[in-house]
C-alpha cells in the first residue's frame, strides 16, 4: 500500500509543477508589462515628434492654439519621462521572474529525472512484495487445510479485531500480545 500511494503521490513533481507554472505566468505578465510600457513609449516619442513639427513648422499662427500645443508638448514629455524611468525596472522584474522560473524549471527536470529512477526501483519494489505474497498466500492455503474449521474462523475473526495480530505467545502465564495473565 505504502508503494501504491508513493507512485500515485509523484513525491514532490505536482508541487513543482505548479511553482514552475505559476513562475511562468509571472514571466509573461512582467514581459506584457515591458512591452507595453516600450509601445507607450514609442507612441509618446512619435506624439513629441509631431508635436515639435507642428511647434516650431510655423503652420500654427493662433497664440492659444499655439500655447496649447506647447502645453500639451510639456504634457506629453512628462509622460514619456515617465515611462523611461519605468522601463528598466519593468525589464529588470521581468529578467528576474526569468531567472525564477529557469530555476524551477531546471529544478523541475533534476526532479523528474530521479522521479523517474524512484519509480522504476519502486516498481520493481512492488513486484517482489506481490511475488512474495503470493507465495506465501499459496503455503497458507496448503497450510489452512490442516486446521481445524472452528478455530480458523476464531483466527479470521480475530485478525482485523485485533490489527494484524490474531495469535501471540504466552510465556509464563502473560499473553505477549495483550499483556494480560
Amino acid at each position: 500500500r505504502k508503494i501504491v500511494a508513493q507512485l500515485e503521490s509523484e513525491g514532490e513533481l505536482k508541487s513543482l509543477r505548479g511553482k514552475s507554472d505559476a513562475a511562468r505566468l509571472v514571466v509573461l505578465e512582467k514581459r506584457l508589462e515591458c512591452s507595453r510600457l516600450e509601445a507607450q513609449i514609442t507612441d509618446l516619442k512619435e506624439k513629441l515628434a509631431d508635436n515639435e513639427k507642428r511647434l516650431y513648422g510655423g503652420s500654427i499662427t493662433n497664440i492659444r492654439e499655439l500655447t496649447a500645443l506647447e502645453e500639451q508638448h510639456t504634457s506629453t514629455s512628462r509622460d514619456l519621462a515617465r515611462a523611461e524611468e519605468l522601463a528598466p525596472e519593468a525589464r529588470s522584474a521581468a529578467d528576474e521572474a526569468q531567472r525564477q522560473h529557469e530555476g524551477f524549471t531546471q529544478q523541475l527536470g533534476t526532479q523528474e529525472k530521479e522521479w523517474k529512477t524512484t519509480k522504476r526501483d519502486l516498481k520493481i519494489e512492488a513486484k517482489k512484495v506481490s511475488d512474495e505474497c503470493e507465495q506465501l498466500m499459496v503455503k497458507r492455503s496448503g497450510t489452512v487445510a490442516d486446521i481445524d474449521q472452528g478455530d480458523l474462523a476464531l483466527y479470521n475473526s480475530l485478525l482485523p479485531r485485533k490489527n494484524g495480530t490474531a495469535v501471540a505467545m504466552v510465556e509464563r502465564g502473560i499473553c505477549q500480545g495483550c499483556r494480560i495473565k
